[in-house]
């Protein structure tokens, strides 16, 4: 792409459409997942009206840790327990259904201070009322696979096996035609609604607990409230995305309390 506005996207869009035509007939698109660009879902929109798309959830966690970290927000989470304790329920937020988002943060943010209301002005105007990325957009509940990474990967290989931009043509061709032979089996698995990556074990756990939550939440008699479910996610965050609190955390510093 030689841009990324809504002009270069529809552009993109429209051209990957006319390839993918088969006996005139256009593809069926049931949703998209897309990284939190503007000009992207503004295209998306356009070019595919009747589609929903769908945020990246590891970008939009990836959004709330820069912001933590810009205003300057990191060394209270070190410090202070609580901090940390809502710091997680926000980025558990998109695994609460869409229809309770709304609410669990506005407790969150009537409750908040200094810097933690900052950060909760953030979301709350990208993210909570924001036209382009409603919470309906983001939530993930109920969904086994929630980011793009895998497409990422899969991009990020071709880049490694292809090389530099000047790449011989030829085996460039021989690259592409290796992937267009895998297409069929993996629509096949797709259309069995089979997962096409292994879980790590790590991933595995953390999904058998958030079904075990979802469950608990949906179920008809005696459901666990949206606050409690909330809180136990926020608990989850802490046992599963040990990198990116770290991060935060420090843990090597000698003032940190311990949870």
């Amino acid at each position: 792409m030689s841009g990324k506005r809504k002009k270069d996207y529809c552009a993109v869009s429209l051209s990957i459409l006319n390839l993918l035509k088969l006996d005139g007939n256009l593809p069926e698109v049931q949703e998209f997942m897309l990284d939190f660009e503007k000009a992207a879902w503004q295209a998306c929109r356009t070019i595919f009206p009747a589609v929903k798309p769908v945020g990246c959830s590891f970008h939009l966690t990836q959004s709330f840790y820069r912001n933590i970290k810009k205003i300057g927000l990191a060394p209270q989470y070190r410090k202070d327990k609580e901090t940390r304790k809502i710091c997680r329920q926000i980025l558990s937020l998109h695994l609460l259904p869409a229809e309770k988002i709304v609410k669990q943060f506005q407790n969150i943010k009537d409750g908040a201070s200094g810097l933690m209301l900052k950060f909760c002005c953030y979301v709350e105007e990208n993210y909570i009322k924001s036209t382009v990325w409603t919470p309906s957009n983001w939530s993930m509940h109920g969904q086994h696979i929630r980011t793009n990474n895998h497409v990422e990967g899969t991009h990020n290989k071709l880049k490694a096996v292809v090389g530099p931009a000047s790449t011989n043509i030829v085996k460039f061709l021989i690259l592409m035609k290796e992937e267009a032979d895998k297409i069929a089996m993996t629509a096949k698995l797709l259309s069995q609604k089979q997962v096409l990556k292994k879980l790590n074990k790590n991933a595995a756990t953390m999904q058998y607990q958030l079904s075990t939550l979802w469950d608990a939440h949906n179920r008809a008699i005696d459901p666990i409230s949206s606050k409690k479910l909330l809180e136990e996610l926020g608990m989850l965050t802490k046992i599963h995305s040990k990198a990116q609190l770290l991060e935060l955390k420090e843990l090597q510093a000698q003032d940190v309390e311990s949870d």
